[in-house]
């Protein structure tokens, strides 16, 4: 049964059934209504950052500790562009952020009204400069859609590769009445995602249980969902050494017998001596930037190539050879 209220009302009650428990970031005039639906319902707690850039940051890092979904709110204008590095950091990481940004309200786009940038009247385009940091930038333009794209961000955010996706939310329209319809995440995008190719699998652990020297490479991608517990028993029951990248240190500890420890140009030199003489590398969710893998250095990767395993399968194969590739769910 729909309800009337406000679309900051209703957008408050998206973040809840989606599990949100904190907002970071700094309150501004065109989305303070925003901020006083988040008060009024109390529900949802806010962290308020001394900079906007700040508040990208940690809730990022707060996704990746949490295993949930982030999300971060600023105002119009320098509020808005002072999150995009930490933004950007999200994209690169595949971390999955709500990005809420604040906008001056329809009626006066173009007439540079204060912190106006709607790309209108010579002013910068808040939504063209997030769509470079993100899966996806949303400008709403009328009260109706913002609980529909509220929940389209979320299904973007959270369909691998994870990600931040930015909703930028004009202050009349958050200020405007709709009629909110309840729904569960389940009702509008996946909540579970285990699909795996069983037999691509089977052929993974033969390879590996045929091989004298073996090491697993965990990247980015484990670290959301985290898949530690995952990634260590099968490191323990196959007796596997385990090297992590920058952004996955952590992810098994540093002083478990098997870790090789962080690989390459930020890392143990420990690692790189042991993968040069591996005979099977088996890299999970991992890109291979540059500084993980000692600027393409051939000597990573057995001749006869590596196994890759990843939820985003734009990446299997993309920077070495294969000998075999794994696509779906990492855990």
């Amino acid at each position: 049964m729909s309800e009337k209220m406000t679309a900051s009302d209703a957008l408050v009650r998206v973040l809840e059934a989606e599990g949100i428990e904190q907002v970071f970031g700094i309150p501004g005039g065109h989305i303070l209504s925003f901020y006083d639906a988040l008060h009024r319902f109390g529900g949802i707690g806010t962290i308020l950052t001394k900079h906007e850039g700040g508040a990208a940051f940690m809730a990022r890092m707060y996704a990746r500790a949490s295993g949930k979904p982030a999300v971060c709110a600023a105002t119009a204008g320098p509020g808005a562009t002072n999150l995009i590095t930490g933004v950007a950091d999200a994209l690169v990481e595949n971390v999955p952020m709500i990005v809420i940004t604040g906008q001056v309200a329809t009626g006066v786009f173009g007439k540079n009204a204060d912190q106006e940038d709607t790309g209108y009247g010579g002013t910068p385009d808040q939504t063209a400069m997030f769509k470079e940091v993100t899966k996806a930038s949303m400008q709403v333009i009328r009260p109706d859609q913002v609980v529909g794209m509220a929940r389209e961000a979320f299904r973007i955010a959270m369909s691998p590769p994870y990600g931040p996706v930015h909703l930028c939310l004009p202050a009349d329209v958050l200020a405007g009445p709709v009629d909110y319809e309840p729904a569960s995440p389940e009702s509008y995008r996946v909540t579970s995602w285990q699909r795996v190719d069983l037999e691509a699998i089977g052929r993974a652990a033969r390879l590996i249980a045929a091989s004298k020297r073996p090491a697993l490479i965990a990247g980015q991608r484990c670290v959301f969902p985290n898949v530690s517990r995952e990634l260590q028993a099968l490191g323990e029951d196959c007796g596997i050494p385990i090297a992590t990248t920058v952004v996955a240190k952590g992810i098994i500890a540093e002083d478990h017998p098997l870790s090789l420890g962080v690989l390459h140009t930020f890392g143990h030199r420990c690692a790189d001596r042991y993968l040069k003489d591996a005979d099977c590398v088996v890299a999970i969710g991992e890109n291979f930037q540059e500084n993980c893998c000692n600027f393409y250095d051939d000597e990573l990767i057995p001749d006869n190539g590596m196994i890759q395993i990843d939820n985003c399968t734009e990446q299997v194969g993309r920077i070495y050879p294969l000998v075999l590739g794994v696509a779906g769910d990492i855990g």
